[in-house]
């Protein structure tokens, strides 16, 4: 299984998942009822964010809580680190996949 991931490390999903969805942090901000300067804070990981802000943040972001608060499979990092940023799409898609099959082996 992955990886807990610290204050920083959500903050840093969180921008991950903003950014990919198209938002700016005020537009996040406006969506979860947070100040931008709260999701800025957040994403520096300078301000812890509350089980209830997470919610509404995964919410808005089509996203799981759980795709937050741990670390992508090692093979998708992997991945990352040797194609770069270029193939977006294709790191979301198969880090989704990876994450959906290791929720299931674990149920």
């Amino acid at each position: 299984m992955a990886r807990s991931v610290d204050e920083r490390g959500i903050g840093a999903r969180i921008s991950e998942a903003r950014e990919a969805a198209g938002l700016n942090q005020g537009q996040l901000a406006a969506e979860v009822a947070l100040d931008r300067s709260a999701i800025n804070r957040i994403e520096r990981g300078t301000r812890r964010v509350t089980a209830f802000e997470l919610s509404e943040i995964a919410r808005v972001l089509n996203r799981r809580m759980e795709w937050f608060l741990s670390e992508p499979a090692p093979s998708i990092v992997s991945h990352r680190e040797r194609e770069g940023t270029s193939r977006r799409a294709i790191d979301a898609a198969l880090e989704e996949i990876t994450r959906e099959v290791e929720f299931v082996a674990s149920v």
